[in-house]
């Protein structure tokens, strides 16, 4: 583990504490310094996370190959049993779980066919994706404030 391993765990403990937009700008920059499977894997749970969802699913793709020989460890909830997975096998699941949400959400559109698509329709967490770009980058300021109001959101 070098330096790497260590200033991975900022943007991850920031995400822990719901700065998930703030966390992915963070570790955007830790991919341009340190481009490793390890590294791309968190970001692509960052993009996912706040529902940008293509570039998530670019990231995954890339980490079928990339990632067959990392390992990781998974962070757990306080009293969870720890996880340890193969970066590539996980890239897999999250994606065949994109692919599910999204074959789920066209069917219940489908099925109610009553307009607008709510964010419970799709199955998205709204308190990650308030107000936040579908794709592409947002500045630091505005991941703050996107924080900041997915925070207000969840403690209605």
């Amino acid at each position: 583990m070098g330096a790497t391993a260590v200033y991975a765990a900022d943007p991850l403990g920031m995400m822990s504490k719901g700065s998930v937009w703030s966390a992915t700008n963070a570790l955007k920059r830790l991919v341009a310094a340190d481009n490793s499977p390890m590294n791309r894997f968190n970001l692509a749970t960052g993009y996912q996370r706040t529902g940008r969802i293509e570039q998530a699913r670019s990231l995954y793709r890339e980490l079928l190959v990339d990632g067959r020989s990392t390992t990781a460890t998974s962070t757990p909830a306080r009293h969870a049993p720890m996880r340890v997975f193969n970066v590539a096998d996980e890239s897999a699941s999250r994606l065949l779980y994109l692919d599910w949400m999204a074959s789920e959400a066209t069917r219940k559109v489908m099925a109610r066919n009553t307009g607008a698509v709510s964010a419970d329709v799709v199955g998205i967490d709204a308190s990650a994706t308030v107000g936040g770009s579908t794709y592409g980058d947002v500045s630091d300021e505005v991941a703050k404030d996107l924080d900041r109001r997915a925070r207000r959101r969840a403690s209605y």
